[in-house]
């Protein structure tokens, strides 16, 4: 199992393939007050 990981300095983006479920994406990023901000795509 492995998963693709991108990192900047505003924010990070991984993706990983769950078998039989699907490919899930994940990114963290920073909003103007300093916030970590969490979103998800699953297909």
């Amino acid at each position: 199992m492995s998963i693709k990981f991108v990192h900047t300095n505003i924010a990070a983006k991984a993706v990983k393939e769950i078998e039989g479920v699907g490919v899930l994406t994940v990114v963290y990023a920073k909003d103007p007050e300093g916030n970590i901000v969490e979103i998800q795509s699953w297909k």
